[in-house]
């Protein structure tokens, strides 16, 4: 039986070993450089999404999901950052139109440097899920998508951080701003 928490932790130690540091600093600067940023991604990619989302927002940062009630007009000069495993996502693939059409800053993070979606702007976060898995264990999509979920959850997490460190920030300065109603 294959233990796939193991298998899960090497993935996620090979995508660290293997995430391009330059533009994980490209992505650093465009959130701090942008006033509003608006996010994206479907499915279990969403969810997380809307989880960087909270942190930015802990971060007093300006973040809103894409799609909620409350989320406001986008306007030329926000960032619009989105989220797919297969760059292929219909949805996001409109969005990301939609987003250049208005004249926003347009940001993707991806597990494939040669989808769809990453041809659509020059701010691109690899995050190289298919190198990661070991051989025999590629064809299986959904350990493939959770592979990219988790993924990006720690590279978002990471880049809160790095955020947070270049804002002269600390956890203390998150937790002030963590919602006090749930």
């Amino acid at each position: 039986m294959t233990d796939f928490g193991q298998l899960y932790l090497y993935a996620l130690s090979e995508i660290k070993e293997n995430i391009d540091q330059p533009a994980l600093d490209n992505f650093c600067g465009l959130i701090n450089n942008h006033a509003r940023i608006f996010t994206l991604g479907k499915g279990r990619t969403g969810l997380v999404m809307d989880m960087f989302a909270m942190r930015l927002i802990h971060l007093g940062k300006s973040a809103y999901p894409i799609g909620k009630p409350a989320t406001p007009k986008v306007g030329a000069g926000d960032l619009v950052v989105l989220a797919s495993g297969s760059g292929k996502t219909p949805a996001l693939l409109q969005t990301a139109d939609q987003a250049k059409e208005i004249g926003a800053q347009l940001a993707v993070i991806c597990g494939s440097e040669k989808s769809p979606l990453s041809q659509k702007t020059r701010h691109i976060l690899y995050i190289p899920v298919d190198e990661a898995i070991p051989a025999g264990y590629g064809a299986n999509k959904v350990l493939s998508g959770t592979i990219f979920e988790q993924s990006l959850l720690v590279t978002l997490d990471g880049l809160v951080g790095m955020i947070m460190e270049d804002g002269g920030q600390n956890f203390a300065d998150l937790s002030a701003r963590h919602a006090n109603l749930e």
